[in-house]
């Protein structure tokens, strides 16, 4: 029986075409509801990923939710997203407490997650549905 064996560059080329393959449909969120594309409510792909369709037509995105984990929900309330992607509450005073005000006035709000009003620094990743 013969060895069978590649080159490097030859194995390192194919390895790079493989990570890159699904890059190719690929895009900003930005550029997306720039170009017109309309976001929908937030909800979860078929791998059980948070985040929102964007479609224009019959063409459709799914772009993952980015930096979010903690958010704020309703008048005062506090929750936080777990590995698994629940929703937890969590105690606002001792989140103040301990990061300040600022900061809790910075998170996003629960509420326009869910709605699609969504700012492009939360979202992640953007591929074709």
């Amino acid at each position: 029986m013969k060895n069978f064996s590649l080159p490097i560059s030859t194995l390192l080329a194919f390895a790079i075409v493989l990570v890159f393959a699904d890059d190719a449909e690929a895009r900003n969120f930005k550029k997306l509801t720039a170009d017109g594309y309309a976001v929908g409510e937030l909800t979860r792909n078929a791998g059980g990923k948070w985040g929102w369709y964007l479609q224009k037509q019959e063409m459709r995105y799914f772009c993952r939710m980015g930096r979010v984990s903690i958010v704020r929900v309703g008048a005062n309330g506090l929750a936080t997203f777990t590995s698994s992607g629940r929703l937890i509450s969590m105690d606002k005073d001792t989140f103040v407490a301990n990061v300040g005000v600022n900061e809790y006035q910075k998170l996003p709000r629960y509420e326009n997650l869910q709605s699609g009003s969504v700012e492009a620094g939360l979202v992640g990743r953007c591929a074709k549905a």
